[in-house]
């Protein structure tokens, strides 16, 4: 059984290096997309490829999991870093839907 264990644990460890890119020691850069930051990007893909009302939905999705991610970023994030990516996001999508309403 603690084998297993040391397994698991070894196998967590791996993972979070492969999923994690780290500065300065415990300074986060990058990490494993987070369920909104995925959603967006499948809805971008989606809407790359669809058009008429499928495509109006992919970029609904893209809207909201994009918003989503910038807002937990902006206020959760772990670093300044990730807090300045949240509020770059949060930024680009006001400009973005801001030119839609033209």
């Amino acid at each position: 059984m603690t084998g297993e264990s040391g397994a698991l644990a070894s196998l967590r460890q791996h993972w979070q290096r492969l999923s994690r890119l780290e500065g300065p020691p415990g300074f986060i850069l990058w990490q494993f997309p987070n369920p909104p930051l995925i959603l967006a990007l499948v809805a971008l893909v989606a809407g790359w490829l669809t058009s008429g009302t499928a495509h109006s939905v992919a970029r609904a999705l893209f809207v909201i999991g994009f918003a989503v991610f910038a807002w937990l970023e902006l206020f959760q994030g772990v670093n300044w870093f990730r807090r300045l990516i949240g509020a770059g996001a949060l930024a680009y999508l006001v400009v973005m839907l801001a030119g839609q309403l033209n």
